[in-house]
């Protein structure tokens, strides 16, 4: 019988969950459990003439391979003759439960247990539900599929911690999503991460890889089958899919891939996350012929879409990916990165998404017409980041509707995030509330073709009259800032009258040679911040890159440059690329 989500089917099998045919007969648990009673009896037969040899298939491994206390050897054949007995009590059974040993005992008896083959785990694993479930999670754990299931798991409470994410990243993990799906205990859970072996060769290794990666999606295709086609509730909050890196259309196998993602809606999925890294060219466009062929199911919980690549383009798969857009209207979360569509191709795609609930839009090579369209028909839109293509807004203003005079109202933004160039197009086509606060605007560097990343003082100077003329608030200001050389002129833009809080710096520096030629004028600069602020500026965090912090440095740049032209702010120098905060000292002066 086919597997369904029916948590009073409770079998347990090898670590397959189907064979060569795509099904197989799982018993139940009791019948199992019977089984196994009988191997017990057999090896006890066998066994009787043998000196030293114990009475069960548990305490055999455990005697052979590690000497375990007497006490849990003679506890774990106690409960192995207490299940093999039909007309065994309740209170028999519970006395002589797995879960009466002591967790930290358990611990390490699951260490032990995970060093022997796979037919001694199976053999352990069939001893009850108990020690099923936390031999399980032991392995999960020794896998690196789950990183917070173990030992701290209170076995009293039964439930998955909240949160819990599985992650499948490697080729070898993929077995045990047959041991989930077959444990009596498969609980719905959080965050579920794929990450596809990548083919990226076509000699004998790229080969070894394309079998890998057929063997994954089909592992991962079956997975998804073996859940109800009906959802009544979500197996999977947050479902991220990466595959990887391919050669080739062929390596990327739109077959296979065609099967993992008709079977995703089973899941439930709330947020659903798409990564493909294509090593060939071609490219993308939005094909009309396709967009209603056959029925394609998606998941009836989801509001959250992130998509990262092409290959979700092709002809045989975007069929599926326009119903992810033209069937949900409820989007609380859009992003589309790196595509590859075309302006024109983009434009056609996004006319298709009739969400009127945003909350988070990221979107790359956008025209600001379509950007506006799409911000006008989602005014509770709360956090934006925007990459506009090339092409001159005057072109396209005049290719479309001189939208610029009816700029999109957007009552609850709080965040505004672009390169410097992106960000100088929104502006102009939004209103800012002026009793709304903007929680952070971010201006990343624009990319020039000679120079890489590029400091446009022209650029920068817009911005910041638009934000001092429209009096918009900010509880953070993030602007980067690369060496001199990358500036199109030796100077910084003049803060004017914005009303900051918190400003922050990111250095994209190659040197500390860098830093000393920039020193004096942006001491300044932070100096005139501080001047012309409204509200008064409170803040500043200077980020260093992790490879040129120097504590040296940084207590020179702290104590002899910007104490005494700063007083009276809170001052910090970080790594942005470390875990950790390196925090070199704070100065609050009240005078």
């Amino acid at each position: 019988m086919p597997w369904t989500a029916n948590e009073e089917q409770s079998g347990f099998s090898d670590d397959r969950l189907f064979s060569s045919e795509d099904e197989m007969e799982v018993d139940s648990f009791l019948t199992l459990k019977s089984n196994f009673s009988g191997l017990s009896q057999r090896n006890v037969d066998s066994g009787a003439g043998s000196a030293g040899q114990t009475t069960s298939v548990p305490a055999a491994a455990v005697a052979q391979q590690q000497e375990v206390p007497a006490v849990v050897a003679q506890q774990q054949e106690a409960y192995v003759e207490s299940t093999s007995s039909e007309s065994a009590s309740k209170e028999t059974k519970n006395e002589h439960s797995i879960g009466t040993i002591p967790l930290e005992l358990r611990s390490r008896i699951y260490e032990f247990v995970i060093d022997l083959g796979d037919a001694e785990v199976q053999a352990l694993k069939l001893v009850g539900k108990e020690f099923y479930y936390e031999v399980t999670s032991v392995q999960f754990l020794d896998a690196g599929i789950s990183h917070s299931w173990g030992a701290r798991y209170k076995f009293e409470n039964r439930q998955i911690p909240q949160k819990q994410t599985f992650s499948f990243k490697h080729f070898e993990q993929y077995k045990y999503l047959a041991t989930w799906r077959q444990c009596k205990f498969f609980k719905p859970i959080h965050r579920m991460e794929f990450i596809l072996p990548s083919h990226s060769s076509h000699d004998d290794e790229g080969q070894v890889e394309a079998t890998r990666r057929q063997q994954a999606m089909k592992d991962i295709a079956r997975f998804f089958n073996s859940l109800p086609k009906t959802c009544a509730q979500a197996y999977v909050d947050e479902l991220s899919i990466d595959f990887d890196i391919t050669v080739s259309l062929e390596a990327f196998n739109t077959v296979e891939t065609q099967k993992v993602l008709n079977n995703t809606y089973r899941t439930g999925y709330k947020n659903l996350e798409l990564y493909s890294v294509e090593g060939w060219t071609w490219t993308p466009s939005f094909l009309t012929d396709i967009t209603n062929r056959g029925t394609v199911s998606i998941s009836p919980f989801m509001v959250d879409l992130h998509v990262f690549g092409s290959a979700f383009f092709l002809p045989d798969i975007a069929p599926w990916f326009y119903a992810l857009l033209h069937g949900r209207s409820k989007f609380k979360k859009l992003s589309l990165r790196g595509i590859g569509l075309p302006p024109l191709d983009l434009s056609k795609l996004l006319m298709k998404c009739q969400t009127t609930t945003l909350e988070k839009l990221d979107l790359e090579s956008v025209w600001p017409y379509d950007f506006w369209h799409l911000v006008k028909q989602n005014p509770s839109i709360k956090k934006i980041e925007v990459h506009f293509t090339d092409k001159d807004v005057a072109t396209v203003k005049n290719e479309f509707h001189d939208y610029l005079d009816e700029p999109a109202q957007l009552f609850d933004l709080e965040e505004i995030r672009g390169r410097a160039c992106s960000v100088r197009r929104l502006l102009p086509l939004i209103i800012i509330p002026e009793c709304r606060r903007l929680e952070d605007v971010v201006i990343n560097l624009d990319h020039n073709a000679d120079t890489g990343l590029y400091f446009d003082i022209d650029i920068i100077q817009s911005i910041f009259t638009h934000l001092a003329s429209h009096r918009i608030q900010m509880a953070r200001l993030s602007v980067t800032i690369p060496p001199f050389s990358h500036f199109s002129d030796a100077r910084f833009p003049s803060p004017l009258h914005m009303e900051v809080t918190e400003l922050r710096v990111y250095f994209r520096l190659y040197s500390p040679e860098c830093l000393t030629r920039l020193l004096v004028p942006f001491v300044e600069w932070l100096r005139s911040f501080h001047i012309t602020s409204l509200r008064g500026l409170k803040k500043i965090v200077i980020n260093l890159p992790s490879d040129l912090y120097n504590i040296d440095m940084c207590t020179e740049l702290q104590y002899n440059s910007l104490m005494p032209s700063l007083p009276g702010l809170s001052i910090s120098v970080l790594t942005p690329f470390k875990a950790k905060l390196i925090r070199v000292t704070e100065n609050i002066n009240s005078q």
